[in-house]
């Protein structure tokens, strides 16, 4: 009786009547949103395709581009819809681009058709990129290159040497929104017809990009100052002044703690003191001393120094940009709220006063020493 009441209701079921088949949409891999001169947005896409050998039978990933404009990122999608075959889907996007001007003007809305779309993926990692975003794009158009894969891979790593906190659009979206605290987001540089680079960290005063940066080694840092360290975080700092490679000392960080205290009297005296306690290991250092605790300790001492006056040189650049990339403001807003409520953020921020103190440990010398 069981099994006949179980046939019985098989017609019953219903379908998938949302279901959306890979084999009927075209996916993306990448886009880049350009800002052109007539102020409309020029969207551009890469498309994997499958495409095969004539005679031999052997099938390779390519990537094809398209580009469209419109007076919106939409428009130009529904634009580029018309020269695929097939319906275009966003569900498997790993990059999104925004060109520097766009980036400029209106970073935030132009992200506004990804946050619409249920099929968006959200977990795509974003970068601004210096010129023309696009040019990026166009990577793959003239070889085998898979460019979204491409820069995945770039800010994957770029994530791993602790220059770029993990973020994706998602993630993005939450902290543009946060009045206490301010994104920081990769940005990129074309190298030449094959290749580009993750140069350091876009700095933003709200919902647009300030045009100010931070390098590759104050991004770093920036990022130890927040408290964040991933798989290595690495400096190289010159000690010696001979015009030698003996000059130099590289080490890794190998353990980051951080404290942070706001003393806020009043919205006129805000005081923000970060100490950060930093584990090194040295990797390069052409000099056989490091078995003397004398010379360690004079290293500690000039790494240390070196250090807190770089924190305080990322922490003017923040403050210039109008950044609040480490949260002063939400931390305000949470432990001294009778001055937060009464003051205008964006126009205190700059003036606070930041005492960075950074005390670096060599605790692992190499296998010489």
């Amino acid at each position: 009786m069981k099994i006949k009441g179980l046939l019985l209701s098989i017609p019953l079921l219903s379908g998938c009547w949302d279901q959306n088949l890979l084999k009927d949409v075209s996916l993306i891999n990448s886009v880049a949103l350009d800002l052109e001169d007539s102020n409309k947005v020029s969207t551009t896409v890469s498309i994997r395709t499958i495409q095969g050998s004539e005679g031999t039978g052997e099938q390779k990933l390519k990537t094809v581009t398209f580009s469209e404009l419109d007076s919106t990122p939409r428009g130009a999608r529904d634009k580029i819809d018309l020269q695929v075959s097939k319906k275009i889907n966003s569900s498997k996007l790993q990059v999104v681009l925004i060109g520097e001007e766009l980036a400029k003007k209106e970073f935030y809305y132009a992200l506004d058709i990804f946050y619409r779309d249920p099929k968006s993926a959200l977990n795509a990692k974003a970068a601004i990129v210096k010129g023309e975003a696009k040019k990026v794009i166009e990577l793959g158009s003239d070889s085998d290159l898979i460019v979204g894969e491409y820069v995945f891979d770039l800010l994957s790593s770029a994530e791993d040497a602790t220059m770029v906190k993990k973020n994706d659009i998602q993630s993005l979206g939450t902290i543009i929104l946060d009045p206490g605290q301010d994104v920081l987001i990769p940005f990129i540089h074309r190298i030449d017809h094959k290749t580009a680079k993750v140069m350091g960290l876009g700095m933003f005063n709200g919902k647009i990009y300030s045009g100010a940066d931070l390098n590759h080694e104050d991004s770093v840092l920036f990022q130890l100052l927040s408290g964040y360290l991933s798989k290595m975080a690495r400096f190289t700092k010159k000690i010696y002044d001979t015009n030698s490679v003996k000059d130099y000392i590289t080490f890794d960080v190998s353990k980051v703690k951080r404290k942070l205290v706001i003393k806020a009297k009043d919205s006129s005296n805000i005081i923000v003191d970060i100490n950060l306690f930093i584990k090194a290991t040295v990797i390069e250092f052409p000099h056989d001393v490091l078995d003397s605790n004398k010379e360690i300790k004079k290293l500690n001492s000039i790494l240390s120094k070196e250090l807190t006056d770089q924190a305080q040189s990322v922490l003017s650049q923040l403050q210039e940009a109008n950044c609040d990339g480490l949260g002063i403001g939400r931390r305000l807003a949470a432990l001294h709220y009778h001055v937060w409520k009464d003051l205008d953020w964006k126009d205190t921020y700059p003036t606070i006063t930041f005492n960075p103190k950074v005390n670096v440990e060599i605790v692992q010398k190499g296998i010489i020493n």
